[in-house]
């Protein structure tokens, strides 16, 4: 995951610097469920 929150598939300049111009990548899904745990009630 890079600063911009995206999944990179490369680790190189061209494939980080391609989810800045690219909407449809989609944020990390680790990021998601991080966040989604921590916002979700836990049951007593």
């Amino acid at each position: 995951m890079n600063h911009v929150l995206k999944d990179v598939a490369n680790d190189d300049r061209v494939s980080n610097l391609a989810t800045y111009s690219d909407p449809t990548l989609p944020v990390d899904a680790e990021l998601v469920t991080a966040i989604a745990a921590t916002a979700t009630p836990k049951a007593r």
